[in-house]
């Protein structure tokens, strides 16, 4: 079925919108020749959704160009960061949507098209089912990024006053379907068995609702100071609007009387396009 994933999230949030009680949620007409009888309502199954079936020859659904990301603590875990594509800006698309309706946007289309044969993602098999409400799972940067750099405003060390690098002090975590592409969908990973550098929260990458598991994708840790644009290729969560797109954790906390820092990020793209995060102040 060719699902308009953007146009279905917008009347799904319209309807949310009504008073407590006062909407119901019309009955989604049933066009997908492949999709079974109806389902009755259950805990995993919203009210008036059913699941659509996606069998593409790409492993890859959407790429996402963000205006500008954002980085702060997560809960319970110490010394490390998260940097996000900022929930509040624009961004562009382009998605597997785009490829199976290309008068609508051929731009788009064809830049989906392009990035799929750059990865070599072109011969994927199986079928996917997710919800109408699609929200990610495979998706990946339009631009990748090349580069990462991180200071504070406050000292952090005697070794590291306040503007400089603290990439030394830096390992980067994030997960990326690199291998599993390379390998023509073969090198899968095994999430019953997270690597415990990886936080608890994020130890499940999981798809919406269905909460099948992406094996596509592996997790790896590096130094960011070793960190080469090569390492950071098809870098992401896959969920990348309500996931991380990586994570930052810190060797050591500040030295005593330093422990109010406010972290800088300077991001840059392949193309050259320049991004400037800046924290909350963070008591370390």
């Amino acid at each position: 079925m060719k699902t308009n994933y953007l146009s279905q999230a917008a009347m799904f949030l319209l309807l949310l919108g009504c008073s407590e009680g006062s909407a119901e949620i019309p009955d989604k007409p049933n066009t997908n020749t492949k999709q079974e009888e109806s389902q009755q309502s259950g805990p995993d199954t919203p009210d008036g959704f059913e699941l659509e079936i996606i069998d593409a020859p790409h492993y890859l659904l959407r790429f996402i160009a963000p205006e500008s990301f954002s980085a702060g603590t997560i809960y319970g875990e110490p010394l490390t960061l998260q940097v996000r594509i900022s929930s509040s800006a624009p961004r562009e698309y382009a998605a597997y949507y785009d490829a199976q309706n290309p008068d609508e946007r051929p731009q788009k289309a064809a830049a989906y098209k392009a990035l799929c044969e750059r990865y070599g993602d072109t011969g994927y098999s199986g079928i996917r089912e997710f919800f109408p409400l699609y929200t990610g799972g495979f998706d990946a940067l339009w631009h990748n990024l090349v580069s990462i750099d991180v200071t504070s405003t406050a000292d952090y060390d005697a070794g590291h006053p306040a503007g400089t690098s603290l990439n030394d002090l830096c390992e980067l975590i994030s997960w990326t379907p690199r291998d599993y592409l390379e390998s023509g969908y073969t090198d899968r990973y095994d999430w019953s068995a997270p690597p415990a550098y990886i936080p608890e929260k994020y130890r499940h990458i999981t798809f919406y609702y269905n909460g099948q598991v992406n094996d596509g994708l592996h997790p790896f840790r590096i130094p960011l100071s070793e960190c080469t644009a090569e390492d950071l290729l098809l870098m992401g969560s896959g969920q990348l609007e309500d996931g991380p797109l990586f994570l930052l954790r810190f060797a050591h906390a500040p030295e005593a009387g330093n422990s109010l820092q406010q972290f800088e990020l300077k991001l840059t793209d392949e193309r050259g396009g320049t991004y400037t995060v800046r924290t909350d102040v963070c008591k370390w």
